[in-house]
């Protein structure tokens, strides 16, 4: 069970007894529990009284910078409001009830290598509408032991565990009283996900998961600990050098990672798992004709760029949730789908679950080794014949790589003729056939404009007196790639049932001329190049 089930599901219960401990007492109450994890994120448990339909809960402005993700039992959707001194979560609530909220917040911890020592500082109370004194309790959780506390009636019953109780307090007013307390932890290292691509598999059950990870705080780390999936197969560890050990137990799924060298202060490391996720493993579902795929994370803390790429073979995906950034066909039954995520944290994790229908398709791979006996067949009885005919002349080295390029650029004409029968044909109109047409046209352009770019610098360097014409040629390859881009932001709100067919016609009678026009000047530059290569 993840760590926001099992969070929800403790406020869950506790707010049941504290219900029953209400009724009896008839008393309203609020409580805080802040806890801080291994990796330095700070998790804020709140209950309030119900303030009536809606319940309002503050927090100080400067703190939003700091904010991961926030989450309510009560409220699927709860709301985010920001004005010049305050951010506010607004909960859909019943009169009479006690309301939950559980936010997460990073950096506000912080570490002085000098002492040794962590410091966090925190808002003491939640601040919300309730004008008549209450009884206020918080609790502190930390990985370690406390040496300094603030305020004085905070206490450290046991070790890690700080609480302190007001009998009345108003906790309507505006005026934010802060905790700090200056702890040692053996534990805590203080350590983000910068970047995260996950490669799945899904009928293989197959993943590979590259993670950049930054050292924020804390002593210098020789060993990470993940999270896998329970029973999990196949387990590979590497860095940029090569394999690094690594112990896994399948009971719990922790995979604990012996890095190459300590990993200190302010240094990144990067880490790659390839793994066999467990036929009975939530992260991958596969029905008869749809699947469900759940990006990873293994760190119980913040990546802020997560890419997943989902590879299939032998079916056709034939609609999927969300939309893919990129989709594309590597034959002979090969499809490719990436998605990009911006932000990806211990609460929005199971929301980024991709989900896709399919079909079956024919197997290519299947009769390839027939395939390649009968090649290889041919080739042996050809061998006399190829070096009957002597050597191919290699063209000059001057012309090679020129000519390299302009055959790259000429493969950005299926595309334009692609597009074009697409939009002439009616078919974009087709709903399932136009999204992944439109997708794969996308992923081309961006693909060849981009090998385009980068042979015309290379070029640039070594050719300089061809510079205006390549230059001229970059230029019109970006328009044009900008151009068939915009085919997909026309089409998408028809595809979602946003736009009625007669207004995607309508937007693409103008858009069809700025395609064409588009697409001439970049043949004319293309044309340029080719002339200056005879």
């Amino acid at each position: 069970m993840n760590r926001k089930l099992i969070i929800l599901l403790a406020m869950l219960i506790i707010g049941l007894m504290a219900s029953v401990l209400n009724a009896a007492s008839a008393r309203q109450y609020a409580r805080r529990i802040v806890e801080v994890n291994d990796l330095g994120l700070v998790y804020v448990y709140d209950e309030v009284p119900s303030a009536g339909e809606k319940t309002i809960i503050r927090f100080p402005k400067a703190l939003i910078k700091n904010l991961v993700n926030y989450a309510s039992p009560d409220d699927p959707e709860p709301e985010l409001k920001v004005d010049e001194a305050a951010f506010f979560i607004i909960i859909d609530s019943r009169p009479g009830d006690v309301v939950h909220l559980v936010t997460i917040f990073r950096e506000t911890i912080s570490w002085d290598s000098a002492k040794k020592s962590f410091e966090l500082r925190m808002p003491l109370n939640p601040i919300i509408q309730i004008e008549e004194k209450i009884p206020f309790s918080i609790e502190i959780r930390l990985p370690g032991n406390a040496s300094k506390i603030s305020p004085e009636y905070l206490k450290q019953v046991s070790g890690g565990i700080i609480s302190g109780t007001i009998n009345e307090a108003n906790l309507s007013e505006a005026i934010e009283e802060e905790f700090s307390v200056t702890f040692t932890s053996q534990s805590l290292r203080i350590i983000e996900i910068n970047s995260a691509k996950l490669e799945v598999e899904p009928f293989e059950r197959k993943m590979k998961l590259d993670l950049e990870i930054r050292h924020l705080g804390g002593e210098g780390a020789s060993e990470i600990t993940l999270k896998l999936p329970e029973k999990s197969s196949g387990i590979e560890t590497r860095d940029h050098l090569g394999k690094i050990p690594n112990s896994y137990d399948a009971e719990t799924g922790h995979l604990r990672v012996t890095l190459r060298q300590t990993l200190d202060l302010g240094q990144r490391a990067y880490l790659s798992l390839k793994f066999m996720v467990p036929e009975n493993s939530s992260i991958i579902y596969i029905g008869d004709d749809e699947l469900r795929m759940t990006p990873l994370l293994p760190l119980n803390t913040t990546s802020w760029v997560y890419e997943v790429e989902v590879v299939l073979r032998g079916v056709d995906p034939e609609s999927w949730a969300p939309e893919p950034d990129e989709f594309y066909k590597e034959y002979p039954d090969k499809s490719v789908l990436t998605y990009q995520f911006s932000h990806i944290d211990p609460i929005n994790i199971h929301n980024n679950a991709i989900d896709m229908r399919y079909r079956r398709a024919f197997a290519v791979s299947a009769v390839l080794p027939y395939l390649a006996m009968i090649a290889v067949a041919g080739v042996l009885g050809s061998i006399t014949a190829i070096y009957a005919r002597g050597m191919r002349k290699v063209p000059s080295r001057g012309r090679g790589p020129i000519q390299e390029l302009i055959d790259e650029g000429e493969l950005l004409i299926p595309i334009y003729q692609g597009l074009s029968d697409l939009i002439s044909s009616g078919r974009i109109f087709e709903r399932g056939y136009s999204r992944k047409r439109l997708l794969e046209l996308r992923s081309g352009v961006r693909r060849h404009v981009e090998k385009l770019a980068e042979m015309g610098r290379e070029l640039r360097r070594t050719g300089p007196e061809i510079s205006r014409e390549l230059m001229d040629l970059e230029n019109a390859a970006y328009e044009f790639q900008k151009t068939v881009e915009k085919s997909w932001d026309i089409a998408y709100p028809y595809l979602s049932g946003g736009l009625s067919r007669k207004k995607l016609a309508e937007r693409l009678d103008e858009y069809y001329e700025e395609l064409k026009s588009s697409y001439s000047k970049f043949a004319d530059c293309l044309d340029s190049v080719r002339r200056r290569l005879k």
